[in-house]
């Protein structure tokens, strides 16, 4: 291989890069650890205890759906206007809890990237690296400019990938265990 540590990366294929994937978890993942591992810690499940609410809310408000066109189809017109009147509850609950998750994620991502910013910021500026990799022939052009979207083009999507698989994962589970009961398949 020549050239670049970037162009032997490339060469390398994505079997190969296993290497990049520990460099990433043992730079990113210093946030969960040392000074800021106490926030980071209390985000993380702050951010995950809403996603929780969430997820209770939404089986009330499958609840409230059932209670709702029972009493529809049972002409309970006391039932249905009690129904009524507690939608607004919901809404107001399937609100609150999204705007919890949105501080909570968006906290956690800005902070996440605020930490590995500064700490390749530290790198970059440890023992002139900066003065040395652009007198380098073969050096990336304005790598000094990229560290802040690198940071956030790395940490974003993986934050957000997160979220959704333990979304999903969590619904899924609840959801199946409430069809498996209402079908029957617990007495």
């Amino acid at each position: 291989m020549t050239g670049t540590p970037f162009e032997q990366s490339r060469e390398a294929g994505v079997g190969g890069q296993s290497h990049l994937l520990r460099s990433f978890i043992r730079v990113a993942g210093g946030y969960w650890r040392g000074a800021t591992a106490r926030a980071a810690a209390l985000l993380t499940v702050g951010l995950v205890g809403c996603l929780i609410v969430k997820l209770l809310v939404d089986v009330a408000m499958n609840r409230w759906n059932r209670w709702f066109f029972d009493a529809l189809e049972h002409h309970d017109t006391g039932g249905a206007a009690l129904a009524a009147f507690a939608f607004p509850v919901l809404v107001f609950c399937v609100a609150a809890v999204g705007v919890g998750i949105l501080i909570c994620r968006e906290t956690l991502q800005v902070r996440w990237r605020e930490w590995c910013t500064t700490n390749l910021l530290d790198r970059w500026l440890f023992d002139q690296r900066f003065y040395r990799m652009r007198i380098a022939r073969n050096g990336l052009p304005n790598p000094e400019y990229r560290i802040s979207d690198d940071v956030r083009m790395a940490t974003e999507p993986l934050t957000d990938f997160a979220i959704g698989l333990f979304t999903a994962v969590l619904t899924a589970s609840t959801f199946v265990v409430i069809l498996w009961t209402v079908g029957g398949g617990w007495m």
